[in-house]
């Protein structure tokens, strides 16, 4: 009975399901994983405070322009109703005229400039609610596609399970046990492909006398650095 040979097949089995777990818990980890759309909403609420912060600017400027325009209506009432004829009050108005008209300029720049912040940040927070909800319709796409895949993986472990059991059942428990010893601490291959005189899992060297041993095929011949079993082929 080549017990190399039965090893290495039940390695194939053991090698895919290992495969088709891993996959399945990078599946969730994925699934678990919200910190894109956290990040995203992070980025709305801090856009949504500027927004405001924009909006209340824009009020004070309209609100102060407003002010300006009634206090310079008031002067010019008051220029051009004819009640005064005094030409000192008239020089007076016609200088607090240009005042008026000269701060009212500077209220209505404030005024353009917020209107533009304004309309900057709200143009802003509108993309990144876009992006948001278009980042959740990918993501939600996402983890169908994925928990349907991760179904289909739990489906093929289940049907393949059987055979990983009849396979075990077919060696001897010391090889099995020893199997899995290896196993449990190479993490993955136990048995290897032996070719030539050195172990092609560490590339350590073989003597003459133990690659003959490992040429056989109804010996069980081990690494004496990693411990890997030889299948020769």
């Amino acid at each position: 009975m080549n017990i190399s040979k039965q090893l290495f097949e039940l390695q194939k089995i053991d090698l895919q399901l290992d495969e088709w777990k891993a996959r399945q818990n990078e599946i969730k980890s994925i699934l678990a994983d919200d910190s894109k759309i956290i990040n995203s909403k992070n980025i709305i609420n801090t856009l949504e405070s500027k927004l405001t912060h924009a909006q209340k600017e824009l009020k004070i400027a309209e609100y102060e322009v407003n002010e300006q325009i009634d206090k310079l209506k008031v002067n010019e009432g008051r220029l051009y109703g004819g009640a005064i004829n005094s030409p000192k009050e008239l020089e007076d108005l016609q200088m607090e005229a240009a005042a008026f008209k000269m701060r009212l300029s500077a209220l209505e720049d404030t005024q353009l400039d917020c209107m533009m912040q304004f309309e900057e940040a709200e143009a802003y927070h509108d993309q990144s609610v876009k992006s948001h909800i278009k980042l959740i319709e990918d993501t939600n796409l996402q983890h169908e596609q994925l928990k349907t895949e991760h179904e289909n993986l739990e489906n093929e472990i289940d049907s393949h399970s059987p055979e990983r059991a009849s396979a075990a059942q077919t060696i001897a428990e010391e090889h099995l046990r020893l199997y899995e010893k290896i196993r449990e601490k190479r993490k993955g291959y136990v048995v290897v492909e032996f070719k030539d005189s050195t172990c092609p899992a560490c590339g350590a060297g073989l003597t003459s006398s133990k690659a003959q041993l490992a040429r056989s095929p109804n010996t069980l011949t081990q690494c004496d650095s990693c411990s890997r079993i030889f299948f020769p082929n």
